[in-house]
């Protein structure tokens, strides 16, 4: 469907807007998850983050935590629309988003 190809392609580039403002953000690179989102797709790529338990927290998000950049993760953005409401993320992957977030210490009315 092309709707979900628009979408999937919006997921994409929004990955690798995170890890370039990321980069800016701690002066550090994505590494391993830009190297992922490159290789496999941005969705798989979350799909395999949201795939484990909530407390495992992928390495990197720490960074953002300090800097209280919220958005700049990828449960943070698969929590909004188009992508919270597309067929591309499970129920259960859904809630491990809110979960980890949560985890994190975010709250919605600390985001940027």
């Amino acid at each position: 469907m092309a709707a979900d190809r628009a979408i999937a392609e919006e997921f994409q580039d929004d990955m690798g807007r995170i890890c370039r403002e990321y980069r800016v953000l701690t002066g550090k690179p994505a590494g391993r998850f830009l190297s992922m989102i490159r290789s496999d797709g941005a969705i798989t790529t979350a799909r395999h983050f949201l795939d484990q338990p909530a407390d495992r927290i992928p390495t990197g998000l720490d960074d953002i935590v300090r800097f209280d950049r919220f958005d700049l993760t990828m449960e943070y953005v698969v929590l909004q629309e188009p992508y919270l409401s597309s067929s591309f993320f499970s129920p259960e992957q859904l809630d491990t988003a809110r979960e980890r977030l949560a985890l994190l210490g975010y709250a919605p009315e600390r985001s940027k």
